[in-house]
């Protein structure tokens, strides 16, 4: 367990406690005062030595609980274990260089989100502090991300950190399972803002990140680079990488995701193509064999389950919301049909409003306006249209959808120019590997939901560019 988390120093084991509390205090007990107890600490720490408060942000990251709100903004505690590490590591420069490689569509990106906000205040008026806040969050967030890619810059502080979230990973996933046996033994209420998701006609995992598409998106950040390691002896001796790896697929299984599902089956088999072509014929060869016997022994085994009473009503939970979201006799799946009015609600909006949108972050103000009402229900205002691509267009027009595209193209070419100079059988390129399998997930997740306001996906974010661009 040291080989593979790297933890030598005792205040980072003691801040694995704090975690724990934090974990326990946040969803169980809602005792504010433990949380900016934990909060003072923590902070008190960071100032001491960053590289331990970034640990501890680290294994907070996932912990999105809001603790109150300011003008409507959600204050969570994972936004506040950064503040003193982006104050410790801001004045600790002598200089900011913007080395990221994606610098320059980054600014145009706040300088868009600025003009929709002007355009929309004088076309369509209701701007607010809110959103100048929602405006700030978005270069906070952004400032998170250079960050991460500073303090991950070296191959060993890389993988010490990735490491870290893992051990995250793992814990989160540990708490949401064993939440879920108390909850099946000794039912409590939870009312869907806990560690479980109280779905029809099973809980679901959701852990500490509100819902379960949240969750699995967290998951799936961390999970294709655990597995690839599989690939190279040393890590398959480690008995702590099989059970941390055990508990993610489980809670992965658990969150009844259907987008997570989709996610997680695209990401593996551009990591089984991309492993593939990196290796020599005979062993080309081995994996497809083991690759066949694995799934037909998979598929027998869900042909078996779904014949049982509880495989059935897993079926009938994947497969029954397609038809219910455009029936108007069918009302059981009625988050399916608002997904799929949302969608359709943000078309609409784009459609009115082109060039720069209605304005960033503004889709849950003129959605209820804009709302089609085809589909047997009563209008609805969403508060997001639970597709990335369609929100940008909505609030951000076609420059904001050319500006994420420019992004996305950067990206492509960073990681490119990455796994070019690594070795194939390098530890570095495996992990790249693995790394744009999750950012397969990432994109998929993408089409289903459309917050990327977490803490999680930005630390993600930065440790993909970092290692990329790691030289050998």
């Amino acid at each position: 367990m040291k080989r593979l988390f790297a933890i030598k120093n005792l205040q980072e084991v003691l801040l694995v406690l704090v975690y724990i509390v934090a974990i326990g205090s946040i969803l169980l007990f809602q005792k504010n005062t433990l949380i900016a107890a934990i909060v003072t600490i923590c902070s008190l720490l960071i100032f001491i030595d960053i590289k331990i408060g970034l640990v501890v942000a680290l294994l907070l990251a996932p912990i999105d609980r809001g603790l109150g709100t300011i003008n409507g903004l959600s204050i969570k505690l994972s936004y506040l274990i950064f503040v003193p590490i982006l104050i410790r590591w801001f004045f600790a420069k002598k200089k900011i260089e913007l080395t990221s490689g994606i610098d320059l569509p980054l600014i145009v990106l706040i300088g868009v989100a600025i003009l929709s906000l002007i355009f929309s205040s004088l076309q369509l008026g209701g701007t607010s502090i809110i959103h100048l806040l929602k405006l700030g969050r978005l270069v906070f967030l952004i400032a998170i991300f250079y960050c991460i890619v500073d303090y991950t810059n070296t191959w060993k502080a890389w993988k010490k950190y990735y490491w870290i979230l893992f051990l995250s990973a793992s814990l989160m996933s540990l708490y949401a399972i064993l939440s879920l046996i108390v909850y099946l033994i000794i039912p409590f209420p939870i009312n869907n803002i806990g560690p479980l998701f109280i779905g029809n006609p099973f809980p679901r995992l959701a852990a500490s990140l509100w819902e379960p598409i949240f969750f699995a998106s967290f998951l799936l950040t961390i999970l294709p680079i655990a597995i690839i390691s599989l690939t190279q002896e040393k890590f398959r001796k480690i008995k702590g990488l099989w059970l941390g790896i055990f508990l993610q697929v489980t809670a992965l299984i658990l969150t009844f995701s259907r987008a997570g599902w989709i996610a997680a089956g695209c990401g593996t088999i551009f990591l089984f193509i991309s492993l593939l072509v990196t290796r020599n014929k005979l062993e080309r060869i081995k994996w497809l064999t083991v690759t066949i016997i694995i799934s037909i022994l998979l598929l027998g085994f869900t042909l078996v389950i779904i014949q049982t009473s509880a495989g059935k009503a897993v079926l009938s939970n994947i497969v029954h919301p397609l038809y219910a979201a455009v029936s108007p006799s069918e009302y059981q799946f009625w988050s399916t049909r608002l997904r799929l009015l949302s969608a359709v609600t943000a078309w609409n909006l784009f459609k009115a409003h082109p060039l720069l949108g209605i304005g960033f972050e503004r889709f849950g103000e003129f959605s209820s306006i804009a709302a089609p009402d085809k589909l047997g229900m009563d209008i609805l205002a969403q508060p997001e249209p639970n597709n990335f691509i369609l929100k940008v267009a909505a609030e951000m027009g076609t420059i904001g959808l050319l500006v994420v595209i420019w992004i996305l193209l950067k990206v492509i070419r960073i990681i490119r120019l990455g796994h070019n100079q690594w070795n194939d059988n390098s530890e570095q390129k495996l992990f790249l590997i693995g790394y744009m399998s999750a950012g397969v997930c990432f994109i998929v997740l993408l089409q289903f939901l459309s917050a990327v306001t977490f803490i999680y996906q930005w630390i993600f974010f930065g440790m993909l560019i970092s290692l990329a661009k790691i030289k050998p």
